[in-house]
């Protein structure tokens, strides 16, 4: 084991120097400035980063993706059907769970992981803040990344 001195006197243990803090090769902490006027730019960005990291065949799958996108879209469906401008807490309470399932699938899987990290994920969730027109962004974000990746990516998954 690699045996390094850290700032505060203390020693870290790790395997491999190149690892981060959590033990984790080649996984950089992604911020993404996303808005309204570059959000299909950075879902374009997002898929060509992954390809570039990661072969083809270890990139998350079409219905990994798929049933992503189909949490946000049930929660979506709902609040079509709301009116106003806030969202109720019943929905809100929906996000979060949206977010905690999306922890769930990238711990169970690394490809989903590198996709939701090198997308900003669970940032861009977390900037949601109970507003309408900002969920409705993050979906239309979401829906950009399943088709970037599936013009990108080979169909046959």
């Amino acid at each position: 084991m690699a045996d390094m001195k850290m700032n505060n006197g203390e020693k870290n243990y790790r395997k491999n120097p190149e690892q981060n803090s959590y033990g984790r090769t080649g996984q950089q902490e992604v911020h993404r400035n996303i808005d309204v006027k570059n959000y299909v730019d950075e879902a374009e960005k997002v898929i060509k980063a992954l390809i570039e990291r990661k072969s083809k065949k270890n990139m998350i799958s079409t219905s990994k993706l798929r049933n992503l996108l189909s949490m946000s879209s049930d929660i979506y469906n709902e609040i079509l059907m709301e009116k106003g401008s806030s969202l109720s807490k019943t929905i809100e309470a929906k996000i979060c769970y949206m977010r905690v399932r999306f922890y769930y699938e990238a711990g169970r899987e690394e490809s989903v992981k590198a996709f939701l990290n090198e997308a900003d994920a669970f940032e861009q969730i977390k900037k949601i803040e109970g507003s309408r027109e900002k969920f409705f962004f993050f979906h239309h974000y979401l829906e950009s990344l399943v088709a970037f990746h599936r013009y990108y990516v080979e169909k046959n998954d």
